[in-house]
C-alpha cells in the first residue's frame, strides 16, 4: 500500500481524518523520485494519491478540511504536500 487513512481524536479530543503516504521504498518508486527530479508535470503517484483521499472523504462525509491532516516521508511527503494542498 502507498497510503493509509486513520481517523483518530486529538487529545483535546478533536476528531482528525489522517491520512499517510509512503515514501520511496521499492525500485517502482524510482520512477516518481525521477519524475520530481525533472519537474514533471504529471506524477501519477500524486494522482493516485488525490484519488484515494477524495475516495475516503466519499466514505467518511462530514469532515471539514480543517480536520483533515496529511503525513509523508521523502516521496511520502511530497505526496502528502501536494494532496494537502488541495484541501486548505
Amino acid at each position: 500500500r502507498d497510503a493509509i487513512a486513520v481517523e483518530s481524536n486529538d487529545p483535546d479530543g478533536k476528531k482528525r481524518l489522517r491520512f499517510a503516504f509512503r515514501g520511496t521504498a521499492e525500485a517502482r518508486d524510482l520512477i516518481p523520485d525521477a519524475q520530481l527530479a525533472l519537474n514533471s508535470k504529471s506524477v501519477p503517484r500524486l494522482d493516485q494519491a488525490r484519488e484515494f483521499v477524495k475516495d475516503v472523504l466519499k466514505r467518511n462525509p462530514g469532515y471539514r478540511n480543517e480536520q483533515l491532516v496529511f503525513n509523508g516521508h521523502s516521496l511520502g511527503g511530497y505526496i502528502a504536500e501536494g494532496v494537502g494542498n488541495d484541501y486548505k
